[in-house]
């Protein structure tokens, strides 16, 4: 069924949700009706530890249209930990060409805050790819928030945090490594879970779980989880999926880059994991791919880029470039700070504009953050 077919058939009262993270996809969507890819316009998406959207005027965000009952939006609103975590908004969306009132969730000013210094896991980004794929999102929505993977500091923190630290094989985990600065609440209670449930598994059951569907184990743990009230009152179903990206952290092996709760179930009985077998990972590298080209080829330095930004962290004012021309997630770096306020830093900026060497000022600016 076309999209407009279905918004003609939908009923007086139908409840529309626009997904534009992991919830694009239909296997995380159980029991949602696709209605088809949508446009939400005036907004522009972002990147941290998770994906965002927030107002800018002519900017335009992709996702996915669901048409969803009272009890799924409920659910939603425990996922996303609405109203403490996200805000819930009613957004004009447009799909097929036509305007349709959606919910969005969108993060409150102190998660964006708390987040905003992130970047996010490299699981969690093959669970976006995986759901655009699905939901016939465009990719490059997410290949171009994800420029801040070729800033050089970014690929110092993904190789200290997933490699040079092999454990050849697991056999412990660290659980203070769940509760870094870059996870959601939950993460620990959720990780303790599904350990426990895969150490009491008979031997029959694991080999059953271990030859199904990776989605068939996770529906198994969440269903336990639901009826020992668990879920939503330890942690939430999404910190039960998300805490998988942080496997290879937690044992200490980059090598369970990607695998899920079933491939640590399979691993735990000496059955080879699926994780690299995924079409997903092949979007991943792809996207990892033109970051990198588009780092080994960047556009001529514009000192018609400098911006004044004010911190909200600190409370000062700076001049930032951008390493590839533009702002909205592009990597940045500081090319001056220490003003009094607002006004100093434009007048200073003013300054730099006129200044003949002020291409090279940037270029080494630029040089001494990559270092």
């Amino acid at each position: 069924m076309r999209a407009h077919e279905f918004l003609t058939e939908a009923g007086a009262n139908p409840i529309y949700y626009f997904a534009y993270g992991m919830l694009t996809d239909p296997k995380v969507m159980k029991g949602a009706d696709f209605v088809g890819m949508a446009e939400l316009k005036n907004f522009e998406f972002e990147m941290f530890a998770y994906a965002n959207v927030r107002p800018e005027p002519g900017s335009v965000v992709y996702g996915v249209l669901w048409s969803i009952d009272r009890e799924m939006l409920s659910q939603l609103d425990i996922t996303e930990d609405y109203p403490r975590l996200y805000d819930r908004k009613t957004v004009p969306v447009f799909v097929d060409g036509q305007r349709v009132e959606a919910f969005v969730y969108t993060m409150t000013p102190h998660t964006r805050n708390q987040l905003k210094d992130t970047h996010p896991r490299r699981s969690y980004i093959m669970r976006l790819a995986r759901g655009y794929q699905a939901g016939g999102v465009p990719i490059s929505q997410l290949q171009t928030s994800l420029s801040e993977a070729t800033d050089p500091k970014f690929m110092k923190f993904m190789n200290t945090s997933l490699g040079n630290r092999v454990d050849a094989k697991p056999t412990r985990y660290d659980p203070n490594t769940i509760m870094g600065s870059h996870n959601m609440p939950g993460y620990r209670k959720a990780f303790k879970f599904g350990m426990d449930v895969i150490k009491r598994l008979d031997q029959e059951t694991k080999k059953h779980f271990a030859q199904a569907d990776d989605d068939e184990f996770y529906s198994y743990l969440v269903s336990i989880a639901e009826q020992k009230g668990l879920i939503p009152r330890s942690f939430l179903e999404e910190d039960l999926s998300e805490v998988t990206g942080e496997f290879e952290e937690i044992f200490h092996d980059p090598e369970m880059e990607g695998w899920s709760w079933a491939d640590l179930l399979r691993d735990s009985i000496g059955q080879p994991v699926r994780a690299h077998d995924k079409a997903n990972v092949q979007a991943y590298k792809q996207m990892m791919a033109q970051a990198q080209a588009a780092k080994d080829n960047p556009p001529p330095i514009d000192p018609a880029n400098l911006k004044v930004v004010n911190r909200t962290d600190t409370g000062k004012s700076e001049i930032w470039y951008p390493h590839f021309g533009k702002f909205d997630g592009a990597p940045w770096t500081t090319i001056q700070t220490g003003f009094r306020d607002k006004a100093d830093a434009e007048q200073a900026l003013v300054q730099l504009r006129k200044n003949p060497n002020v291409v090279k000022i940037i270029q080494q600016a630029i040089s001494n953050a990559s270092k």
